[in-house]
């Protein structure tokens, strides 16, 4: 036992080994700081952190181990939040978009301190211990759970719970809930996606370089199911990457070639590669599950749906929201994510319309056809308008629902999937249908600019629409 665990163990005999196997005989001070030599309190506990790995300290505790990717972690999406930030100013303008993430949004991203007391659905925050601290009986670990992603996906897109197959209801009627959230939230049974079915972790797809890397998403769907890219062998892996062949779950040696992310070039090394299969480990379970690989036959038309994403047919559902309302009260008090204490002001939310059906589609900056989901279909009041302000925007999401591919009549044959909502029914203020994204003359697409998404072209829909004319 080290000095610190020594010294600290004196008073904290119960969290001796709570940092798991990998840290174990650490000494304590080397996270936590303080004086393990002192013998009064005042003094050992001086300097000390009680939550090492918040990014506000991360340099001097995890990052004098991990300093790469203390460093590169800061500039992942998922602690910046540039987006988030980037779309709210853009639909709100200032001050208002400023004061609407510090209250409502800015909680969700590894930056946030870190608040040990709050329930799985809200437990977001803390840097590096948002996703390597599993509790106190496995205490640190590469081997990510999904209940560790849970806390920030959850919400907006809802992945996290999309993935399990639960759905958000609106909490009233005869919808068939078969549970509630601990934040609330009431759901619904949903077809789960077909690798959640099959035993798949998030970090089984997911990989470090897209999770603590500067570009974010790295996997594609592309990568394990039809990967055309060269193998990479070890000795064309860098320095980062090597770091993970203790943990490669089967044989390998100098001359295993390794399926790559077409994105970065990232070594999937837990997934298997041989003349005649792919097989994947998982990474927490250990098991192997062979990956089906993308055939021709399989996918009849290929040619003409070339500019077809993956999910644009694979999403069996996706979770839809069409009416959402915002009040700012200026004499109520609410959370302030970024000062960190109670300020002047309250955002307050209501919604409608909560629905889990085929989502529509758009083009992405690539031109590809992809899924899309409302970001907000929103009015808003503050004292400082004279009237209420409308939003509508739509945005991309991979909804992580995958299954069967969904038939051609709910794409050719339905007005939804085109962005044009429902033919009867409500209005918004924009004249356009409720559930609609744009219409059919291109009404509304001029809203979407920033936003990397566009509906579909009015000769798109024109051409589209006549299979139900």
């Amino acid at each position: 036992m080290s000095a610190g665990l020594a010294a600290c163990g004196a008073c904290h005999d119960e969290m001796a080994r709570h940092a798991g196997p990998a840290h174990e005989m650490l000494a304590c001070d080397l996270c936590h700081r303080g004086d393990p030599s002192a013998t009064d309190l005042p003094t050992a506990h001086r300097g000390l952190l009680a939550y090492p790995g918040d990014l506000a300290n991360a340099d001097q505790t995890c990052g004098r181990c991990h300093a790469d990717r203390t460093a590169s972690v800061r500039h992942n999406p998922m602690a910046h939040g540039d987006g988030m930030v980037r779309t709210t100013r853009l639909a709100w303008g200032q001050p208002w978009a400023d004061s609407l993430l510090d209250k409502l949004c800015a909680g969700c991203h590894l930056a946030r301190p870190r608040n040990p007391s709050l329930p799985p659905a809200a437990n977001r925050g803390g840097g590096c211990l948002a996703c390597h601290w599993a509790g106190p009986d496995r205490g640190i670990t590469a081997r990510v759970g999904d209940e560790r992603c849970f806390g920030c996906h959850a919400r907006s897109g809802r992945i996290a719970l999309n993935y399990a197959g639960l759905a958000e209801v609106n909490g009233y009627g005869n919808e068939p809930v078969v549970g509630t959230l601990d934040d609330g939230r009431p759901v619904r049974r949903r077809p789960a996606d077909s690798h959640h079915a099959a035993g798949l972790a998030c970090i089984d797809c997911h990989t470090a370089t897209g999770l603590m890397g500067t570009a974010g998403l790295d996997i594609a769907c592309e990568d394990c199911h039809r990967n055309q890219a060269d193998r990479k062998t070890f000795p064309q892996w860098n320095a980062d990457e090597l770091k993970f062949r203790e943990r490669i779950p089967f044989p390998a040696d100098e001359r295993t070639g390794f399926l790559v992310t077409g994105r970065t070039g990232t070594p999937l090394w837990n997934v298997q590669v041989s003349e005649s299969d792919l097989i994947l480990h998982g990474k927490l379970d250990g098991l192997p599950r062979r990956i089906p690989v993308w055939t021709a036959e399989s996918h009849a038309g290929a040619e003409d749906h070339a500019n077809l994403s993956c999910s644009a047919c694979h999403s069996q559902w996706a979770p839809q929201c069409y009416g959402c309302h915002l009040r700012y009260a200026p004499e109520e008090e609410q959370w302030d994510h970024r000062l960190g204490r109670m300020t002047k002001g309250r955002w307050i939310e209501e919604r409608w319309d909560v629905e889990s059906g085929l989502p529509a589609l758009g083009v992405n900056e690539q031109g590809q056809i992809v899924p899309v989901v409302p970001g907000m279909i929103l009015s808003a009041e503050h004292p400082d308008w004279s009237e209420q302000r409308f939003r509508r925007r739509f945005a991309a999401l991979s909804p992580h629902t995958t299954g069967k591919a969904r038939g051609c009549d709910s794409c050719h044959g339905s007005r939804t999937a085109l962005g044009l909502g429902s033919a009867t029914g409500a209005r918004g203020p924009d004249g356009l249908a409720v559930d609609a994204w744009v219409g059919r003359d291109g009404r509304g697409a001029l809203r979407q600019e920033g936003s990397g998404v566009r509906p579909l072209s009015p000769e798109q829909i024109e051409k589209l629409m006549k299979t139900l004319e």
